[in-house]
């Protein structure tokens, strides 16, 4: 595996060059965690359903969850202001 930081810290890149890739890679990162956050919360409400279609349990670990990707939006999208 190639080390990203590599291409991140490159001596010979401007400075508003190495910020550009810093602020992809957060993009990248945000981007990735509400990806799997979506996914795996589709799995829980799918099998909350199947399981337990009386009693709706899947919004718990969502909502605790989502606090976090909330506050991980907050750190990417606010930079710079």
């Amino acid at each position: 595996m190639v080390c990203r930081s590599r291409y991140i810290d490159d001596p010979t890149l401007s400075a508003a060059e190495r910020d550009a890739r810093r602020q992809v890679a957060r993009l990248r990162g945000f981007y990735s965690h509400l990806m799997v956050f979506v996914l795996v919360n589709a799995g829980l409400l799918t099998i909350n359903l199947i399981a337990s279609p009386g009693r709706f349990w899947f919004f718990w670990p969502a909502l605790g969850w989502g606090i976090g990707l909330a506050l991980h939006a907050i750190a990417t999208f606010n930079r710079g202001r």
